[in-house]
């Protein structure tokens, strides 16, 4: 697969970095497994977007993936939350999940650079695929983690894993560049439930770090990068994902 296939819509250039994240689902829940592909450091429009960031979402069919099924997500497509702007990285991050239950997976997307401080955006699913104009954007304030600051690359990272058991699908975030007191570059994690009736449960976000899993501030050390990367798995196999 290369962006310049009949279907993908755009031509190869240099420093996109096609395929730097990869996440692989069913969006229309027709038991073709789907594959969204991000390119976080395209230049989007010739307008000085550079690094703006790209999202393919390749649709399975008999025979494996198929360009000419395929749709193309930047902040600039009609119904998109937001606008193109240099720098964003949308793409940079990807994980897919069940967020409000309807037996389709749905597609998170991070965005670390967006206004300088990162954010994360869900596109939800359909029976016919990824409905762009059914789509949210989150920053950390938005889910009651701190202020937006500046370089804390929140989205940078992200995993999906059941870990209330409910059914419903969770989404991690990492902010792995965020700074804690005078320490710059000690990283967080923050978790957003999903919830039947909504995008999230307004009521239920969680925000870790080093030291409130160890009850001490001294844990959270400079240039640790918490939360860099994340993967979610049942490990003691009680039911619930861990993280």
């Amino acid at each position: 697969l290369h962006q310049s296939l009949p279907g993908m819509d755009w031509c190869n250039r240099e420093y996109d970095r096609f395929g730097a994240a990869l996440a692989a689902g069913d969006f229309d829940a027709d038991g073709w497994g789907d594959l969204a592909i991000g390119g976080p450091y395209s230049t989007v429009h010739y307008n000085g977007s550079f690094d703006a960031g790209v999202v393919y979402a390749v649709y399975g069919h008999f025979g494996g993936v198929m360009p000419v099924f395929s749709q193309r997500i930047h902040q600039d497509v009609a119904g998109v939350e937001d606008v193109i702007q240099a720098g964003d990285k949308f793409g940079y991050a990807l994980a897919i999940g069940d967020f409000n239950d309807d037996f389709r997976e749905d597609l998170a997307i991070g965005v670390p650079g967006e206004e300088g401080v990162g954010a994360i955006q869900v596109v939800m699913s359909s029976p016919s695929g990824l409905v762009l104009a059914t789509d949210a954007i989150w920053q950390q304030a938005d889910i009651g983690g701190g202020p937006n600051e500046p370089g804390d690359w929140f989205g940078a990272s992200l995993a999906v894993g059941d870990f209330d058991a409910d059914s419903i699908d969770d989404l991690a975030v990492g902010s792995p560049q965020e700074a804690l007191g005078s320490a710059s570059m000690t990283g967080k994690i923050d978790v957003l439930y999903g919830d039947l009736l909504s995008w999230f449960d307004a009521t239920r976000y969680e925000h870790f770090t080093q030291g409130s899993i160890y009850g001490t501030s001294a844990a959270d050390g400079a240039f640790d990068y918490f939360g860099s990367a994340l993967a979610a798995g049942d490990f003691d196999c009680d039911g619930f994902d861990d993280l």
